[in-house]
């Protein structure tokens, strides 16, 4: 009904607009003509252009009223005119919605934030959409954009009670592996943001109950897209100091994402970690690398199927293997569960892992 009214009141405006410019219109030509008395030029345009004036004005109202009507916006969609701008010292923005800072940063317009759920929306723009896998996660996900932000908690609660040792170190299947076993649950806080389109950073704090255990922080890079945007990589960087052993351990990872249709994607990384600085002689190196299948079963539900390997040179390997959930709360909240095993040679722990993730 208020579309109805509307648009009444636009004929209404159109129809006394008309009006008052046909007696306008007609009152000039009469003050032409009363001008125009005796003069020879002015009788051969009376009897010439007068008919013609005439009968304009007449189909001006017609014309009014049949000329199209572009739709009504409010001033909120409509967004600022350009004498706002102007007056606000604000330059247009360029086709594509972006302006760069000082720092070279493409900025994040409204039009860029959407009201669908973030994590399905974040990343590349013509890029394919792959989940993070639960244990071992991204830092956003490829391609995020900036000012993206993200908290999240990453819990891992053992199922059988069993302390032991591999390659002589402590709490092997933990998140910092230099550590005393307490055989409680390890958790891990982190926050996460998207400083650049495509460039994030993260700080996270590793802890066995309420003992922080070490200090983590890691950045990420997108590289862009192939294969018809199918395909996604990028690049992790991390530096984590822990508390116990004082031992500093640089990780370094490829990361790279290949979706095959609407339902099936798979995610992988691939690359080291080493102990670096610190008290400790026999400084170790590992490989390490991630495979995770996922399976869009909804708009809102991920599967997945996690594998972690990591192997330390001259020493033995550990495999984590983590099925999983993934499901969508709302466009903020996240929750992630599953339940698998750490294997080690000798050593079988099943599991209980968790993520809650909150973003902005």
């Amino acid at each position: 009904m208020s579309r109805d009214r509307g648009g009444a009141q636009s004929a209404n405006q159109v129809q006394t607009v008309s009006l008052c410019k046909e007696e306008i219109d007609q009152h000039e030509i009469h003050g032409f003509l009363r001008r125009s008395q005796g003069n020879p030029v002015s009788r051969i345009l009376r009897l010439v252009i007068l008919p013609w004036a005439i009968s304009a004005i007449l189909s001006h109202g017609a014309m009014a009223e049949n000329f199209p009507q572009f739709p009504h916006l409010p001033l909120s969609e409509a967004g600022p005119t350009l004498g706002h701008e102007l007056n606000m010292g604000v330059a247009a923005q360029p086709p594509n919605g972006r302006h760069s800072d000082s720092l070279g940063c493409r900025s994040k317009t409204p039009v860029e934030q959407p009201l669908q759920t973030i994590e399905r929306v974040s990343g590349e723009e013509s890029g394919p959409r792959i989940a993070e896998p639960m244990v071992f996660d991204l830092i956003r996900p490829l391609g995020a954009k900036r000012g993206e932000r993200e908290v999240n908690v990453l819990g891992l609660v053992p199922l059988r009670r069993e302390s032991s040792r591999v390659n002589d170190i402590q709490d092997p299947l933990g998140l910092v592996r230099r550590s005393p076993d307490h055989e409680m649950i390890e958790w891990a806080p982190e926050i996460e943001y998207a400083v650049c389109d495509g460039v994030a950073i993260e700080f996270e704090v590793p802890m066995e109950n309420s003992r922080v255990e070490a200090y983590k922080g890691a950045a990420q890079f997108s590289f862009g897209t192939a294969l018809n945007h199918r395909f996604i990589h990028g690049a992790q960087a991390i530096l984590q100091y822990g508390r116990d052993s004082s031992v500093w351990t640089t990780t370094g990872l490829y990361l790279a994402g290949f979706r095959f249709n609407d339902t099936w994607s798979v995610f992988g990384m691939l690359g080291g970690r080493g102990e670096v600085f610190g008290p400790v002689a026999d400084k170790e190196a590992e490989f390490l690398s991630n495979v995770t299948l996922f399976a869009d079963v909804t708009e809102r539900m991920v599967l997945g199927v996690e594998t972690n390997l990591n192997h330390v040179i001259g020493g033995g390997t550990g495999v984590l293997f983590m099925p999983q959930v993934h499901y969508e709360i709302d466009r903020y909240w996240m929750i992630q569960g599953g339940v698998g095993a750490r294997l080690t040679t000798g050593l079988t722990i099943p599991v209980v892992g968790f993520r809650v993730i909150r973003e902005f």
